[in-house]
C-alpha cells in the first residue's frame, strides 16, 4: 500500500474523531442548557442568552465581587433574555445563600431567575500558588 493511502487513511480517522468529538460536545452543552433552564423554573418566550462569568471566588465578599455582581446586575437591567451563569469554585454554598449574601453585604438586587450557578469541583487548578514559575519576577 501506498503512503497516500495511508495519509488518507489517518485524515479520514482524525475526521471522525473530531466529529463524534463535536457532537458530544454539542450534546452535553444542550442538556446542561436544559438542566440550568428546567432548575431556574425559566418561562421566558424566547430562547436566552446565556452570558458566562467566570469568578472561583464569588462568594468572598470583597472588592473583586461587587464588581462581578454590579455587572450582573447591569446585565439584567440592560437585557431581558439573558440569563448570568456564574462559573465559581464556591460548592459549599448554595445558589440562595450567594444570591442572599451579595444582597445583604452589597445591597445589590438580581432577579435570582436569571442568574444560574456552575460549581466548579477543580478550583485548586486556578489558583495563584499552583503556578509559581508564571507568576511576576518581581514577586
Amino acid at each position: 500500500m501506498s503512503v497516500s493511502f495511508w495519509i488518507t487513511a489517518g485524515l479520514l480517522s482524525l475526521w471522525a474523531a473530531f466529529a463524534f468529538f463535536r457532537l458530544h460536545i454539542k450534546r452535553s452543552i444542550r442538556n446542561n442548557r436544559a438542566r440550568i433552564l428546567r432548575d431556574l423554573a425559566y418561562n421566558g418566550h424566547e430562547e436566552p442568552t446565556f452570558l458566562g462569568f467566570f469568578h472561583p471566588y464569588c462568594d468572598a465578599g470583597g472588592g473583586g465581587e461587587r464588581v462581578l455582581w454590579t455587572a450582573v446586575r447591569y446585565v439584567q437591567h440592560e437585557f431581558n433574555d439573558v440569563i448570568c451563569a456564574i462559573y465559581t469554585g464556591d460548592i459549599d454554598v448554595s445558589r440562595e445563600q450567594i444570591l442572599l449574601r451579595v444582597k445583604t453585604s452589597f445591597n445589590i438586587d438580581l432577579d435570582a431567575r436569571r442568574v444560574a450557578i456552575v460549581y466548579l469541583k477543580k478550583r485548586y487548578l486556578v489558583e495563584d500558588g499552583r503556578y509559581r514559575d508564571f507568576a511576576y519576577p518581581s514577586r
